[in-house]
């Protein structure tokens, strides 16, 4: 119904004395009333669907917020793993790290632990396969095979290079190991 027909409506005045009967002005009201309805119900579909796709897009939004923060923090924790990874191989080394000055090594070691409490906060759980360990490709990745004597040995760990990292059920950084093969 556009204004016009708006501004008609609201002229319509029930009068006996015009020139239409009652009956044809309140049947021509009648119609007129069916047609807001119909409008109205219109309007309100549109809007009903207008705010369920808000709600929509909301949901999507966040949830793609969620994702992308998530992988932002995956990337910045990732870029830690190697500071680790030199913490460890610097504490690693016994013959070196007794002949460091005390004081020295207390400072490196309460680092380190800094370190693995923000991995801990985070939710960043460090994973060590043992030596003899079933290789597992979903946790391991094989950067080399190591000749073995025993066939019991086959497709177990026979080195763990690196270590890895996981947050949840999502693999950070896999292990890097070596694995027996005969």
């Amino acid at each position: 119904m556009n204004q016009d027909d708006l501004n008609q409506s609201e002229d319509i005045v029930v009068d006996e004395e015009a020139e239409h009967s009652p009956v044809d002005q309140l049947k021509k009201l009648r119609d007129r009333l069916k047609i807001c309805e119909s409008e109205r119900g219109q309007y309100l579909d549109g809007w009903q669907r207008a705010k369920a796709d808000l709600v929509n897009e909301k949901r999507l939004f966040d949830n793609d917020r969620k994702a992308l923060l998530d992988h932002s923090l995956e990337f910045i924790l990732g870029r830690f793993f190697i500071l680790a990874d030199h913490f460890e191989s610097a504490i690693s080394n016994r013959k070196v790290w007794e002949s460091a000055p005390p004081n020295w090594r207390q400072g490196i070691e309460g680092i380190y632990k800094e370190l693995d409490s923000i991995f801990k906060e985070y939710g960043v759980e460090l994973i060590t396969p043992a030596v003899g360990e079933n290789f597992d490709p979903a946790r391991d990745h094989s950067i080399g095979t190591v000749k073995s004597e025993n066939e019991d040995q086959d497709g177990k760990i026979a080195q763990v290079i690196q270590k890895g990292y996981k947050r949840g059920d999502k693999m950070l950084r896999p292990t890097q190991v070596k694995v027996f093969n005969n």
